[in-house]
């Protein structure tokens, strides 16, 4: 004998009610939260994946919500990517993703260090900083005043080719206060360093 599963009418397949924007931008280090909402009857269990790749297996992610919303803490540049919603029921399926990217503000790879030198010797300072999007140049200072181009002519034994300064030759007086900053849409990196000139001191010893 035939045997027909009887549904109920107000059974329903899961549909999409609500999700987070489609495209989405984190910063680096922030919390990342994604969230998909649906409807059905019975209700549907949602289920989070990241196409083409996996969740991250460290730890810093977790579900919240009753499974709707997707948690990611401090992500990192590799959190990037495309996550799918999957809500289901023993009706079917609905799905939604949502696209991620993954910025930041300006971070340092190599900082300008204080020197101190004699008279008569070279000096390169390097102020290497990176960011998402990346920065486009970095702004130099000396003693708090911007180092424009006039200074630099005025000066011709200091040069600057965006992220290094190069000074040749120093003399005492050009002892002084340096700076660098580096910027992004979303924020600077910042600097001060010294350049000490010693040459009393060095021609004692």
């Amino acid at each position: 004998m035939l045997e027909v599963e009887k549904v109920s009418p107000t059974n329903k397949a899961p549909v999409k009610l609500w999700s987070s924007e489609q495209n989405r931008v984190f910063l680096l280090g922030q919390e990342m939260r994604l969230k998909c909402i649906f409807g059905g009857r019975p209700t549907p269990q949602v289920l989070w994946r990241k196409i083409d790749d996996i969740l991250p297996t460290d730890g810093r992610y977790s579900t919240d919500s009753e499974g709707q919303e997707l948690v990611i803490r401090s992500v990192k540049f590799s959190d990037a990517g495309t996550y799918e919603c999957r809500g289901s029921n023993e009706l079917g399926m609905a799905l939604s993703s949502i696209q991620v990217v993954i910025e930041s503000e300006p971070y340092w790879n190599e900082k300008p260090e204080d020197q101190n030198v004699g008279v008569s010797e070279d000096v390169t300072f390097v102020c290497d900083a990176d960011g998402r999007p990346a920065p486009n140049k970095v702004d130099w200072y000396v003693n708090g005043e911007p180092i424009q181009s006039e200074f630099l002519r005025s000066n011709p034994r200091i040069s600057i080719n965006n992220k290094v300064m190069e000074v040749v030759n120093v003399e005492n007086d050009d002892t002084s206060v340096f700076a660098c900053n580096v910027t992004n849409k979303h924020g600077y990196a910042w600097t001060n360093f010294y350049l000490n000139v010693l040459g009393e001191l060095l021609r004692k010893e």
